[in-house]
């Protein structure tokens, strides 16, 4: 019963975030970066749990005002690109790593898998309008862009990617980072 009634209030959140997440709001808000986060990991959790994803979420209580439903979309939008990356490879362990930070002035958040990084002639040119690497059938190459543009234009940041060698649990991996650095524009 404890277990059914867990299952239920978690469907509950599950279904309040869809229902936020698709409200149209047109006008920038103060959000928790950390609640956000959650928020995408939620909306995106079936997938993730089905392919033995691990999400590790590591951000501290930062606040920033922007369009919050705009800016989940672009974590769902490079969550998903990472587990369709990781679902093609055959490994025990699959995880997406998230932390956030401030400095200088502007919010800092990586997000980065251990799928083996991005080839180096498709890297430059994943935030192209059309581009893309998977089947016909399985991606248009307007993702990456959106994200790109989102950030860009509607966040004044910047988005960026690179494939990174690193250390998670004493075990070396190798995988996309991305990157979102965006003004901290909440005076405090």
């Amino acid at each position: 019963m404890e277990d059914i009634s867990s299952q239920l209030n978690y469907m509950s959140g599950v279904i309040e975030d869809f229902s936020a997440f698709f409200k149209p709001v047109n006008k920038a808000k103060v959000f928790s970066l950390k609640d956000s986060v959650n928020k995408a990991i939620n909306l995106s959790s079936i997938e993730f749990l089905y392919q033995n994803i691990n999400i590790i979420e590591d951000t501290k209580k930062i606040e920033l005002k922007a369009l919050e439903n705009e800016f989940i979309q672009v974590l769902i939008n490079i969550f998903t690109n990472a587990r369709d990356e990781l679902v093609r490879k055959d490994m025990d362990e699959k995880f997406i790593l998230i932390s956030a930070r401030k400095r200088e002035g502007n919010i800092i958040l990586n997000i980065k898998d251990n799928a083996g990084g991005i080839k180096e002639d498709h890297i430059t040119r994943v935030f192209e309008p059309y581009f893309t690497t998977k089947e016909e059938s399985k991606g248009t190459g307007i993702g990456l862009y959106m994200c790109s543009e989102i950030i860009t234009k509607h966040m004044k940041g910047e988005i960026r990617v690179r494939n990174k060698e690193y250390y998670y649990k004493n075990k070396a991996y190798k995988g996309a980072l991305f990157t979102i650095i965006l003004p901290d524009n909440i005076k405090t």
